[in-house]
């Protein structure tokens, strides 16, 4: 009996012994609990998208963004453009830029009239040249103060009868328009170094009493939108011809990255020039280049001319490398132009500065 005992209980060790050692080889089964993971739900608060509030002021010419409103009226400046005379000093600052002819119906010289809403801010403005019936008319339409060096003789009998309040440099002490050194030392003719600043024009107005502040509501006639699309030809190379396909030219190339065009001149039909201003070396850049057509004749001297630039006429808009027909009009010599598509909508003039070229009707005029 003690052997069958001690028999069983050697069994029973054993089996015990069996059951605490896996086999190793024996896949385990042991429930493996993954951990709980815990989430917690993000709550996304609406995000709320604020735009810059619209400004309420704008320049009148660009149609720029202000803090504050311009107060004083534009000045309307008449400078040199012959080819012996360049390269302009401040006109990358000008706000709008006209070129027109002057002096014969040929079309080989041209000269320009630069209209400055913030004119102090201007170091040099030059070379300055002599007055016409049809840019005083121009200043007029923008309620301007009109500097200038003499004029026609039709130029200043308007100017004698107080049409323009006149900032005249042969009536003016040297301290506000002076004779540039270097360029005489230079070897430019005499009429190609006059000049002045932005402040000294503004003494000179002070000095004969001109109401500078700007008359309410102050109205220019020109329309700025940008995000009204010109839906026109592609205009991307524009050659503008003062009167003959010889005469004086000017090119435009759209720059696609910057959105503004860059001109090139041509004078003689021979001779180049990048447009700078000399005041930064930079090549000046217009926002639009608009074209109008407007009758010239000559003078009862035979000499001078006369553009007509009151009643209605016909030309070309380009801005975005777009390119369109357009009509002006214009009542009085004191009212602004309006512009119109060929539907009769005003045009959408792009924020920035504007070249506006007057040319005779069959001026040659190219684009593509």
């Amino acid at each position: 009996m003690k052997r069958i005992a001690a028999l069983l209980l050697a069994v029973m060790l054993l089996l015990t012994a069996c059951a605490k050692t896996p086999d190793p080889t024996e896949p385990s089964t042991e429930a493996t609990t993954a951990p709980t993971e815990t989430t917690t739900e993000a709550t996304t608060q609406p995000t709320e998208t604020t735009q810059a509030p619209e400004a309420q002021y704008h320049n009148p010419l660009t149609g720029e963004p202000l803090e504050e409103p311009i107060m004083e009226r534009p000045y309307a400046v008449v400078m040199n453009n012959i080819y012996d005379a360049q390269p302009m000093h401040g006109v990358g600052q000008a706000d709008i830029f006209y070129e027109y002819m002057v002096d014969g119906l040929s079309g080989g010289i041209t000269r320009c009239l630069a209209l400055f809403t913030d004119v102090g801010q201007v170091e040099k403005i030059g070379s300055i040249r002599s007055a016409r019936t049809y840019n005083i008319s121009l200043a007029r339409s923008y309620q301007a103060l009109f500097a200038h060096a003499g004029g026609s003789t039709m130029a200043d009998s308007l100017l004698k009868s107080g049409v323009v309040n006149d900032l005249d440099a042969g009536k003016a002490s040297s301290n506000i328009f002076y004779r540039d050194q270097d360029r005489l030392n230079s070897g430019y003719a005499l009429e190609h170094t006059m000049f002045t600043s932005g402040e000294k024009l503004m003494a000179y107005a002070q000095q004969l009493g001109y109401h500078a502040s700007l008359p309410q509501p102050y109205d220019v006639g020109l329309t700025f939108d940008d995000d009204a699309e010109l839906k026109g030809d592609r205009a991307y190379e524009i050659t503008v011809r003062f009167r003959s396909s010889n005469g004086k030219g000017s090119f435009f190339t759209y720059d696609a990255q910057k959105g503004t065009y860059t001109m090139v001149q041509e004078f003689y039909g021979q001779h180049q020039r990048d447009f700078i201003d000399a005041n930064t070396d930079e090549q000046v850049e217009f926002r639009n280049v608009m074209v109008l057509h407007a009758t010239s004749t000559l003078d009862s001297d035979g000499y001078h001319i006369y553009t007509q630039l009151t009643g209605e006429g016909t030309g070309y808009f380009a801005r975005d490398g777009k390119l369109v027909s357009i009509r002006w009009e214009r009542e009085t010599e004191d009212d602004p132009f309006s512009y119109y598509l060929e539907d009769g909508t005003p045009v959408a003039l792009g924020v920035g500065s504007t070249y506006i070229g007057i040319v005779p009707p069959d001026s040659p005029f190219q684009y593509q």
